[in-house]
Protein backbone atom coordinates (compact mmCIF):
# COMPACT_ATOMS: atom_id res chain seq x y z
CA UNK A 1 0.00 0.00 0.00
CA UNK A 2 1.38 3.36 -1.03
CA UNK A 3 1.46 6.04 1.66
CA UNK A 4 2.18 9.67 0.99
CA UNK A 5 5.23 10.83 2.96
CA UNK A 6 3.36 13.92 4.05
CA UNK A 7 0.86 11.75 5.93
CA UNK A 8 3.64 10.38 8.14
CA UNK A 9 4.35 13.91 9.29
CA UNK A 10 0.83 14.51 10.53
CA UNK A 11 0.39 14.94 14.30
CA UNK A 12 -1.99 12.00 14.24
CA UNK A 13 0.97 9.63 13.84
CA UNK A 14 2.46 10.94 17.08
CA UNK A 15 -0.88 10.49 18.78
CA UNK A 16 -1.08 6.89 17.57
CA UNK A 17 2.41 6.20 18.91
CA UNK A 18 1.38 7.55 22.30
CA UNK A 19 -1.79 5.44 22.27
CA UNK A 20 0.20 2.30 21.48
CA UNK A 21 2.66 3.10 24.26
CA UNK A 22 -0.17 3.74 26.69
CA UNK A 23 -1.82 0.44 25.75
CA UNK A 24 1.47 -1.41 26.25
CA UNK A 25 2.00 0.16 29.67
CA UNK A 26 -1.56 -0.70 30.66
CA UNK A 27 -1.11 -4.33 29.59
CA UNK A 28 2.13 -4.65 31.54
CA UNK A 29 0.56 -3.07 34.60
CA UNK A 30 -2.35 -5.48 34.46
CA UNK A 31 -0.07 -8.48 33.93
CA UNK A 32 2.51 -7.58 36.59
CA UNK A 33 0.60 -9.04 39.58
CA UNK A 34 0.43 -12.36 37.74
CA UNK A 35 3.96 -12.39 36.31
CA UNK A 36 6.04 -11.19 39.27
CA UNK A 37 5.17 -14.10 41.62
CA UNK A 38 6.18 -16.50 38.84
CA UNK A 39 9.55 -14.87 38.18
CA UNK A 40 11.60 -16.76 40.77
CA UNK A 41 10.06 -20.20 40.07
CA UNK A 42 10.57 -19.59 36.36
CA UNK A 43 14.25 -18.75 36.85
CA UNK A 44 14.71 -21.85 38.99
CA UNK A 45 13.09 -24.12 36.42
CA UNK A 46 15.07 -22.57 33.58
CA UNK A 47 18.38 -22.84 35.43
CA UNK A 48 17.66 -26.43 36.48
CA UNK A 49 16.89 -27.33 32.87
CA UNK A 50 20.14 -25.73 31.70
CA UNK A 51 22.09 -27.67 34.32
CA UNK A 52 20.44 -30.94 33.38
CA UNK A 53 21.10 -30.41 29.69
CA UNK A 54 24.75 -29.56 30.33
CA UNK A 55 24.40 -26.09 28.85
CA UNK A 56 25.56 -24.57 32.13
CA UNK A 57 28.42 -25.78 34.31
CA UNK A 58 29.14 -24.82 37.90
CA UNK A 59 32.94 -24.67 37.75
CA UNK A 60 33.17 -20.98 38.64
CA UNK A 61 30.57 -21.35 41.38
CA UNK A 62 32.41 -24.26 43.01
CA UNK A 63 35.68 -22.31 43.01
CA UNK A 64 33.90 -19.25 44.39
CA UNK A 65 32.45 -21.23 47.29
CA UNK A 66 35.79 -22.94 47.93
CA UNK A 67 37.53 -19.57 48.19
CA UNK A 68 34.85 -18.29 50.56
CA UNK A 69 35.13 -21.44 52.68
CA UNK A 70 38.92 -21.15 52.90
CA UNK A 71 38.66 -17.51 53.93
CA UNK A 72 36.11 -18.17 56.67
CA UNK A 73 38.01 -21.20 57.99
CA UNK A 74 41.25 -19.20 58.09
CA UNK A 75 39.46 -16.41 59.96
CA UNK A 76 37.98 -18.91 62.42
CA UNK A 77 41.39 -20.43 63.10
CA UNK A 78 42.92 -16.99 63.70
CA UNK A 79 40.22 -16.20 66.24
CA UNK A 80 40.52 -19.58 67.95
CA UNK A 81 43.57 -18.66 70.02
CA UNK A 82 42.99 -21.56 72.42
CA UNK A 83 42.96 -24.12 69.63
CA UNK A 84 39.64 -25.65 70.70
CA UNK A 85 38.22 -28.01 68.10
CA UNK A 86 34.56 -27.16 68.60
CA UNK A 87 31.80 -27.11 66.03
CA UNK A 88 30.72 -23.71 67.31
CA UNK A 89 34.09 -22.30 66.25
CA UNK A 90 33.62 -23.37 62.65
CA UNK A 91 31.80 -21.23 60.07
CA UNK A 92 28.34 -22.32 59.03
CA UNK A 93 27.26 -22.89 55.45
CA UNK A 94 25.29 -19.66 55.63
CA UNK A 95 28.36 -17.72 56.79
CA UNK A 96 30.41 -19.15 53.93
CA UNK A 97 27.72 -18.24 51.41
CA UNK A 98 27.44 -14.71 52.81
CA UNK A 99 31.22 -14.36 52.61
CA UNK A 100 31.05 -15.34 48.96
CA UNK A 101 28.36 -12.75 48.26
CA UNK A 102 30.38 -10.03 49.98
CA UNK A 103 33.50 -10.86 48.00
CA UNK A 104 31.40 -10.73 44.83
CA UNK A 105 29.94 -7.31 45.57
CA UNK A 106 32.59 -5.45 47.59
CA UNK A 107 35.42 -5.03 45.13
CA UNK A 108 37.07 -2.25 43.17
CA UNK A 109 37.68 -4.55 40.21
CA UNK A 110 35.62 -4.20 37.08
CA UNK A 111 33.03 -6.95 36.84
CA UNK A 112 33.22 -8.62 33.44
CA UNK A 113 30.44 -10.84 32.04
CA UNK A 114 32.78 -13.82 31.74
CA UNK A 115 33.59 -13.56 35.45
CA UNK A 116 29.98 -13.70 36.64
CA UNK A 117 29.02 -16.91 38.40
CA UNK A 118 26.69 -19.24 36.56
CA UNK A 119 23.65 -18.76 38.84
CA UNK A 120 23.99 -14.97 38.60
CA UNK A 121 24.20 -14.53 34.84
CA UNK A 122 20.79 -12.82 34.85
CA UNK A 123 21.87 -10.45 37.63
CA UNK A 124 24.98 -8.95 36.07
CA UNK A 125 23.51 -5.44 35.83
CA UNK A 126 22.51 -5.55 39.48
CA UNK A 127 25.97 -6.75 40.52
CA UNK A 128 27.63 -4.03 38.47
CA UNK A 129 25.37 -1.51 40.19
CA UNK A 130 26.37 -2.83 43.61
CA UNK A 131 30.07 -2.58 42.77
CA UNK A 132 29.53 0.91 41.43
CA UNK A 133 27.92 1.94 44.72
CA UNK A 134 30.70 0.34 46.77
CA UNK A 135 33.39 2.05 44.71
CA UNK A 136 31.71 5.43 45.16
CA UNK A 137 31.41 4.90 48.91
CA UNK A 138 35.07 3.94 49.29
CA UNK A 139 36.43 6.79 47.17
CA UNK A 140 34.14 9.49 48.55
CA UNK A 141 34.74 8.37 52.15
CA UNK A 142 38.51 8.49 51.66
CA UNK A 143 38.30 12.00 50.21
CA UNK A 144 36.05 13.27 52.99
CA UNK A 145 38.28 11.83 55.73
CA UNK A 146 41.34 13.34 54.08
CA UNK A 147 39.74 16.78 53.81
CA UNK A 148 38.60 16.61 57.44
CA UNK A 149 42.13 15.81 58.58
CA UNK A 150 43.67 18.55 56.46
CA UNK A 151 41.21 21.16 57.70
CA UNK A 152 41.68 20.04 61.31
CA UNK A 153 38.08 20.86 62.09
CA UNK A 154 35.91 19.45 64.85
CA UNK A 155 35.08 15.94 63.67
CA UNK A 156 31.79 16.04 65.60
CA UNK A 157 30.27 18.64 63.31
CA UNK A 158 28.08 17.66 60.40
CA UNK A 159 29.93 16.81 57.20
CA UNK A 160 26.88 15.76 55.20
CA UNK A 161 27.01 18.80 52.86
CA UNK A 162 30.61 17.94 51.96
CA UNK A 163 29.66 14.31 51.40
CA UNK A 164 26.81 15.32 49.11
CA UNK A 165 29.12 17.62 47.16
CA UNK A 166 31.80 14.96 46.72
CA UNK A 167 29.24 12.48 45.40
CA UNK A 168 27.77 15.10 43.08
CA UNK A 169 31.19 15.95 41.63
CA UNK A 170 32.13 12.33 40.99
CA UNK A 171 31.83 11.42 37.31
CA UNK A 172 31.17 8.01 35.77
CA UNK A 173 34.90 7.22 35.88
CA UNK A 174 35.01 7.97 39.63
CA UNK A 175 37.07 11.11 39.11
CA UNK A 176 36.54 14.38 40.96
CA UNK A 177 37.54 17.87 39.91
CA UNK A 178 39.62 18.96 42.89
CA UNK A 179 39.40 22.61 41.85
CA UNK A 180 35.60 22.56 42.08
CA UNK A 181 35.80 20.82 45.44
CA UNK A 182 38.20 23.44 46.78
CA UNK A 183 35.95 26.22 45.49
CA UNK A 184 33.04 24.68 47.36
CA UNK A 185 35.02 24.37 50.61
CA UNK A 186 36.23 27.96 50.33
CA UNK A 187 32.63 29.15 50.51
CA UNK A 188 32.67 28.40 54.24
CA UNK A 189 36.33 27.87 55.12
CA UNK A 190 39.55 29.76 54.46
CA UNK A 191 42.04 27.48 52.72
CA UNK A 192 45.74 28.39 52.72
CA UNK A 193 47.55 27.63 49.43
CA UNK A 194 49.45 24.77 51.06
CA UNK A 195 46.22 23.06 52.12
CA UNK A 196 44.76 23.51 48.64
CA UNK A 197 47.81 21.80 47.17
CA UNK A 198 47.49 18.91 49.62
CA UNK A 199 43.79 18.48 48.81
CA UNK A 200 44.44 18.43 45.06
CA UNK A 201 47.22 15.88 45.48
CA UNK A 202 45.16 13.69 47.81
CA UNK A 203 42.09 13.73 45.55
CA UNK A 204 44.19 12.73 42.54
CA UNK A 205 45.82 9.83 44.41
CA UNK A 206 42.56 8.55 45.87
CA UNK A 207 40.70 8.66 42.55
CA UNK A 208 43.51 6.72 40.89
CA UNK A 209 43.71 4.17 43.69
CA UNK A 210 42.10 0.87 42.74
CA UNK A 211 44.12 -2.10 44.00
CA UNK A 212 43.08 -5.45 42.47
CA UNK A 213 40.57 -7.33 44.56
CA UNK A 214 40.53 -4.76 47.35
CA UNK A 215 37.94 -5.56 50.02
CA UNK A 216 37.77 -3.81 53.39
CA UNK A 217 38.24 -6.39 56.15
CA UNK A 218 35.49 -4.75 58.16
CA UNK A 219 32.98 -5.97 55.58
CA UNK A 220 34.56 -9.34 54.83
CA UNK A 221 35.10 -10.80 58.27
Amino acid sequence: MWVNDSILKWPIMDVLDLLILDQTNFTLKQSAPLLIPQAIPYERRTFAAELQSGKVKLDKTRQWLADARDHKYATAMDRNSEGLNLDTNLPTAEAIYNQGLLSLVISLDELKPQDVLEPFHLDIERLIGYRDTVRKIIISSAIILTVKNLLRRDVRQSWKPLKDKVVALMDKNYKIDATELITYIQETTALPPAVQTHIKSAVAKICNFAPPGYCPKAYIQ
